[in-house]
């Protein structure tokens, strides 16, 4: 498999998103739904079979907890090492949408200083 760069795996999520919109009975409500809530990572990995072996990293379920209303999901292209990410929201009166931009992120380490309670 000839490796591809995060563009052109962005370009190809957007050829696959448009492809998928226009199917019917999906189960999700585009696309985007589809790759942001993980349904891609199956052993057939759905669409995304041609773009090789995938990981979710961060998925929406995962970033929902404490009822934060930013929903991301970051995937790992593991044949290109490629990390990609898609944000969206959570508003209670109209359920989520994943209304952002596929783009490429990498790993990043920090250090954070937490103040904590004596007891």
């Amino acid at each position: 498999m000839e490796k591809l760069t995060a563009p052109q795996i962005i370009e190809k999520l957007n050829s696959l998103e448009e492809i998928y919109n226009e199917e019917e009975d999906t189960g999700y409500e585009n696309f985007k739904d589809a790759f942001g809530y993980n349904d891609m990572a199956s052993d057939d990995q759905g669409d995304l079979k041609e773009l090789g072996e995938i990981e979710y990293l961060i998925d929406s379920e995962r970033a929902l907890e404490g009822d934060s209303e930013c929903m991301t999901t970051v995937v790992l292209f593991k044949d290109h090492g490629v990390y990609i990410r898609l944000d969206g929201y959570y508003a209670s009166y109209g359920g989520s949408d994943w209304d952002g931009d596929y783009f490429e992120v990498k790993p990043v380490e920090k250090t954070v200083t937490f103040y904590e309670a004596i007891k």
